[in-house]
């Protein structure tokens, strides 16, 4: 009976990687290139990590157009990490990357993260909020202990792509709370759009919901009324027309509004 269970025990554990993370089919690039990946590991000279007491580090993906004779959209060079080397794989990344071409963009606290980016550098020309705060552009009033929005003037172009989850709080009718900078953007930005995809939650608008569909049930407290992989395909597609238009100045972003899939 033990070693019964035990096989039953280890039968289950071996199936919780495939229950968790399924095979999925993931949506192919469009573009005319193949897509390369680098990894490093910069070290900042100037700021200490707060829980190590050492240099910062910060580990970065690049994932690029491979075999391509012009550039792509990350900084040409980063500020305050180390020097780098004629051996120095990054050399070669770095002879591809026009920096006078930079898009930001992330998701959630990275989506944040991103606005706050076009808020502080002059340098970035276009910014994708997804489904994010902008914590930049308000501020905490402790006499009425809400969040409310600065209302200073955003120069650079955003889109912002919202879920379910994300455009209720825009529509509760009051201008404070945490969305209390979103909830004005077209009156602060120089150039705001918004999506709203429909039926969407939360993590509906990342790589979780084909990687995991489970984790991503599990963490957004319920399913999707769409189909996954073709709210990413959508959402890829309307992210590269913006980025087209405002980085290439390659057609018209027209993609801004409300999607039922």
């Amino acid at each position: 009976m033990l070693k019964a269970l035990a096989m039953i025990l280890l039968s289950a554990a071996a199936l919780v990687p495939a229950f968790l993370f399924p095979r999925y089919e993931a949506p192919q690039p469009t573009g005319n290139f193949e897509v390369a990946t680098a990894q490093f590991t910069y070290t900042s000279d100037t700021i200490t990590d707060y829980f190590t007491g050492g240099r910062r580090q910060v580990n970065l993906g690049f994932w690029y157009p491979e075999g391509t004779a012009g550039k792509d959209t990350i900084l040409k060079n980063v500020l305050h990490t180390t020097v780098l080397t004629q051996q120095d794989d990054r050399v070669e990344l770095y002879q591809i990357i026009d920096s006078s071409k930079i898009g930001v963009f992330g998701h959630s606290m990275g989506a944040a993260a991103s606005v706050w980016t076009g808020r502080e550098r002059e340098d970035v020309g276009a910014v994708i909020n997804i489904d994010g705060p902008y914590f930049s552009e308000m501020v905490y009033d402790a006499n009425s202990d809400e969040y409310a929005a600065t209302k200073e003037q955003y120069d650079t172009p955003v889109l912002n792509i919202y879920s379910d989850q994300v455009w209720v709080q825009l529509q509760d009718g009051t201008a404070t709370g945490v969305y209390a900078g979103n909830k004005i953007s077209s009156q602060i930005c120089k150039e705001s759009y918004d999506v709203y995809l429909k039926g969407t939650k939360h993590l509906t608008l990342t790589d979780l919901s084909l990687t995991s569909p489970f984790l991503t049930y599990l963490l957004d407290g319920g399913g999707d009324e769409v189909d996954a992989k073709e709210s990413i395909e959508l959402e890829n597609k309307i992210i590269l027309e913006f980025f087209d238009d405002t980085l290439k100045g390659e057609g018209e972003f027209s993609s801004a509004g409300v999607y039922e899939q």
